[in-house]
């Protein structure tokens, strides 16, 4: 018969619970804000200007960047309570 060992160091198991600081959880929003603005652009990448629905897709993918940049302004505005917020931090700080 095979013994059972543990790979996993002690004191290294997740929480149960993982509780976002302000600024990941901005984070968390930026990432849905980003695909929306992205997926928003999809729309009118190949339509024509002459279209109906071009001023339509067009205000919708501003609106969609617009909320993306509030969201990043949030990231680096927000305190850095942990270690890990710094990267987030950094990274919306880039793409503003």
């Amino acid at each position: 018969m095979a013994d059972t060992r543990r790979t996993t160091r002690l004191g290294a198991d997740e929480p149960l619970y993982f509780r976002h600081s302000p600024a990941s959880g901005h984070f968390s929003h930026l990432i849905a804000a980003l695909s929306a603005a992205i997926e928003s652009e999809r729309d009118i990448e190949e339509s024509l200007w002459s279209d109906p629905a071009f001023d339509k897709w067009l205000s919708e993918a501003e609106f969609a960047w617009e909320s993306a940049t509030e969201l990043c302004r949030a990231v680096f505005d927000a305190p850095a309570t942990r270690l890990s917020d710094v990267p987030l931090q950094r990274f919306a700080r880039h793409l503003h």
